[in-house]
């Protein structure tokens, strides 16, 4: 990475006050006291009544701060942590980085047998859909190989076995936006959402028979229990579709009108590395492949083993976009624990902490005023100053909302700002901070022609903020 855009990341981190200690310098300028006054009695919202709010604005050329309240304050930056750890990723592992999954033999087969085991090892790729799965399949088939007289081994050893982050909330489990990390996984549709299958409830032809249900992508690794049942035309929709814990078994329940839409939810599964294999032992038995044994899960693959044949992943650089933009929380821990593996051979969330922590404080950043225990921010223990958080970016928890980017006002300047209000008892705060966007967008800061938008002329209802918008589906972002 060249000097100037080492700088460019640390301004955009640090803000430069962050840069300098814990005090954030002045900004110069006529538009400090207009642009204060507007800011400040867009917080003066009742909705932020005993809560906290945490917020800067910077020229983002010159690093100038020009407005800023409890700047460097550490509340819970929820998916905003998700910056420190795309910069970071980028910096170390590099735009062009690919993750690898490899279908490995120790021998050759002789007459169509593979005496011995057949080994796929993963890497951490979250984009491995099952079609790329049958593509290693017919590869496999395509060696000759028409038995296996061992076993499928399925490598997950580049990571360590703790599949669920630091207080992650139990209740999201079955969530999709909670699933289990794995270097060796399934992504059921091309936002990636690895670790999970799509289910599907359509409702049947008649009232009193249960709703069709389908899985995509289809296998039996886990068990649906239908108890859902189809009502009148007319009648509400109840259905609820969950994971049990511990279990692959996903309950159906409640009632689905007739001539209802389907129902659809994207649920985790519990060892990702399991459905992993099961999905691609389907796929070597579609291609005519036969696996003696049953599937072993997570042992590692000789180091004298051939690879057969390999799938890799679309480059860091491209994986950005759907990790960003839907907020994905498996991307960003799939890149923290292989930070750690890259950086010190340990695929953790510790080491790839510690490298993400590091690398920030070789920007300049102030890291002493940092706490960071996942890579995704779905862990409520994060804390940040609102001065770390300067890269376009959205989050939500519960009684927790961020707002971090770019915005160029009317009269051409650069500003980056990050926002983060925690405590609120609101369902929604998000009309505050788009107030606040709003109003650097339309004034000329530098001129002092500040023109202020309350957060009522910016929507007239909100959805509940409990859950973050990048994770409805359909995205409605």
């Amino acid at each position: 990475m060249s000097r100037h855009v080492t700088r460019v990341t640390a301004l955009a981190l640090g803000l430069a006050g962050l840069l300098a200690g814990s005090s954030l310098p002045a900004g110069a300028g006529p538009s400090d006291t207009g642009l204060k006054g507007a800011i400040d009695t867009i917080l003066a919202d009742p909705r932020l009544d005993g809560g906290a709010a945490s917020v800067v604005v910077a020229d983002a050329s010159s690093g100038d701060t020009l407005y800023q309240r409890d700047a460097g304050d550490r509340l819970m930056p929820a998916s905003n942590t998700k910056i420190p750890t795309s910069v970071a990723a980028m910096a170390l592992l590099g735009p062009e980085y690919r993750f690898r999954t490899e279908v490995l033999s120790t021998a050759g087969p002789k007459g169509g047998v593979l005496h011995g085991d057949l080994y796929v090892r993963g890497t951490g790729d979250p984009t491995t859909l099952a079609k790329d799965y049958d593509a290693l399949a017919a590869r496999v088939a395509a060696s000759g190989i028409r038995r296996v007289t061992g076993r499928l081994v399925a490598d997950d050893t580049r990571f360590d076995t703790n599949r669920l982050g630091r207080s992650w909330a139990a209740d999201d489990e079955s969530s999709y936006y909670s699933a289990q990390i794995s270097p060796l996984t399934v992504a059921p549709d091309t936002d990636y959402d690895s670790g999970t299958v799509v289910v599907e409830a359509a409702p049947a032809g008649r009232a009193g028979a249960k709703p069709r249900v389908s899985l995509t992508p289809a296998t039996d690794y886990v068990r649906v229990d239908n108890r859902a049942t189809t009502v009148p035309a007319g009648r509400p929709g109840t259905l609820t579709i969950e994971r049990e814990h511990g279990t692959n078994t996903i309950t159906v329940a409640g009632e689905i009108p007739l001539q209802g839409s389907p129902a659809k939810e994207w649920v985790t599964v519990w060892e990702p590395t399991g459905y992993a294999a099961a999905v691609f032992t389907d796929a070597l038995a579609a291609h005519g492949v036969r696996i003696d044994g049953p599937p072993r899960l997570g042992a590692p693959t000789p180091a004298h083993a051939k690879a057969l044949a390999t799938h890799s992943s679309m480059p860091l650089k491209d994986l950005m976009r759907p990790f960003m933009k839907l907020s994905n929380n498996m991307h960003a821990e799939t890149l923290t624990k292989t930070i750690g593996y890259e950086t010190s051979g340990r695929g953790t969330w510790s080491a790839g902490l510690a490298a993400i922590g590091t690398y920030l404080k070789e920007q300049g950043v102030q890291t002493s005023t940092v706490r960071q225990v996942d890579g995704s921010g779905l862990s409520r223990m994060n804390l940040f100053p609102a001065a770390l958080n300067t890269r376009a970016k959205t989050g939500t928890l519960t009684g927790a909302s961020g707002l971090s980017g770019y915005v160029t006002d009317v009269g051409g300047r650069r500003l980056v700002y990050s926002i983060v209000l925690n405590n609120h008892l609101a369902s929604s705060v998000k009309s505050i901070e788009d107030a606040i966007v709003v109003t650097l967008a339309r004034s000329d800061t530098a001129k002092g022609a500040i023109t202020a938008v309350p957060p009522s002329r910016i929507r007239s209802s909100e959805p509940s903020a409990d859950l973050e918008c990048s994770w409805r589906k359909p995205n409605p972002c």
